[in-house]
């Protein structure tokens, strides 16, 4: 499974420093941060991506992300995405 996160605020004004990848189990209160990752604020675009490998067992997982400032506030988070994977 791959997620991607992106920010296109211009540069000049964009406060945040990093983002933040999280996920659980459908279902469960749990998240798990599977990407905590800075990234240069003047870069026209900041992104950030990560290939989180998930069993092949029919369980279904959902993601969220969020970006962080340097005092270490967090943004809202975005909303869910939700994949199952596939027993076999």
């Amino acid at each position: 499974m791959r997620a991607t996160v992106s920010d296109s605020t211009p540069a000049p004004i964009r406060d945040f420093i990093g983002f933040e990848i999280e996920r659980r189990e459908a279902g469960t209160e749990a998240w798990t941060v599977v990407l905590h990752q800075g990234y240069d604020p003047r870069a026209f675009t900041a992104m950030a991506s990560v290939c989180d490998v998930l069993p092949a067992d029919g369980r279904t997982y959902e993601y969220r992300a969020r970006s962080y400032d340097a005092a270490g506030n967090y943004s809202p988070a975005t909303e869910l995405r939700t994949v199952t994977r596939p027993v076999g």
